[in-house]
């Protein structure tokens, strides 16, 4: 960043030189410059490869022009419990270190906005909504002048949406399709299944190691943790299918021929559940409708509640 502050130091007055506007140095140690830092920071350095990264500019009248290169790491604690759907606000604060509001006031010069961006997406996974400045005072036993910007970001889903939710919801439809096909295919049937919950699986390792942490269920979970339930009811439903229309465990039936000899006749499923469709077990018949219809009827409600379709809201910030 271009951190620039600019101030008056009566002390450095002069008298005006038609010769030169200002007087520039290089040297932030050769003048009084205000003890401001990031009560945030994680991590910070200057720049200084070539010569040092710093301006100063010293005016007539004694008003001073500081601008540095810096680059700061600043702590933002984030809630990722609505995760991939999360808003997120980092706070940037600047503060006096030891200069009480009586000697010195913080404030943000006259400009819109006095944080400039010059990149449209400072945040690869995260797009930038708003930016709001403040300044105020904080107490720690004297009061202290601050600054404060806070950043509102809503996250990109283009990752999560081509990486988790199209796949587990193309993963769900697939797992629906033996529920069409003859139910004497068992081995079709339990593949397409089975396959199907082992490629959601996959996917769901190699997604989550790119996956933040968080102190409870997220969002992503929550859709990850039924997907994988409809995947497993298709393979278990299937295998019911199979149990249920094995022949060889039809009940038998002894009847007479009417000439003196016995026959042993099998009472298939089929003619105990002629209300069903000759074809299709009842497994089957309702199975067709009710697992895609209770999938898309969650995928509604979750993307509806989870607000996937509003429209990106900054969150509001509590000022100190």
């Amino acid at each position: 960043m271009y951190f620039r502050q600019y101030w008056k130091d009566y002390r450095l007055k002069y008298l005006p030189n038609p010769l030169f506007e200002y007087v520039l140095i290089n040297n932030d140690d050769a003048i009084w410059v205000p003890d401001t830092f990031f009560p945030s920071e994680k991590k910070s350095r200057s720049f200084d490869s070539l010569r040092p990264n710093v301006l100063i500019k010293i005016f007539p009248d004694g008003s001073v022009t500081y601008s540095k290169k810096l680059s700061v790491t600043l702590n933002c604690p984030m809630d990722f419990d609505s995760y991939p759907f999360d808003r997120q606000v980092c706070n940037m604060r600047l503060e006096s270190y030891g200069s009480t509001a009586e000697h010195m006031k913080l404030k943000w010069k006259a400009e819109n906005p006095p944080v400039g961006i010059y990149s449209k997406n400072p945040v690869p996974v995260f797009r930038l909504q708003k930016l709001v400045s403040s300044y105020g005072m904080v107490h720690m036993q004297k009061n202290y002048s601050f600054l404060a910007a806070d950043f509102y970001f809503s996250r990109s889903l283009n990752y999560s949406m081509y990486n988790i939710y199209l796949p587990g919801i193309a993963m769900v439809f697939l797992s629906w399709l033996p529920f069409w096909m003859n139910k004497k295919m068992i081995t079709t049937r339990l593949l397409l299944s089975v396959g199907a919950l082992l490629s959601f699986f996959a996917m769901l390792c190699r997604f989550g190691e790119r996956q933040p942490q968080s102190r409870y269920s997220s969002s992503m979970l929550w859709f990850s943790g039924t997907c994988t339930s409809f995947l497993i009811l298709s393979s278990v439903l299937s295998v019911l299918v199979h149990i249920f229309d094995r022949d060889n465990v039809a009940p038998i039936k002894i009847v007479e021929n009417g000439e003196g000899e016995i026959e042993v006749k099998k009472l298939s499923l089929k003619m105990m559940m002629k209300k069903l469709p000759s074809e299709i077990g009842w497994f089957d018949f309702g199975a067709r409708a009710v697992f895609l219809l209770a999938f898309a009827l969650f995928c509604v409600i979750y993307f509806v509640s989870s607000g996937a379709f509003s429209a990106d809201e900054a969150i509001p910030v509590t000022k100190s």
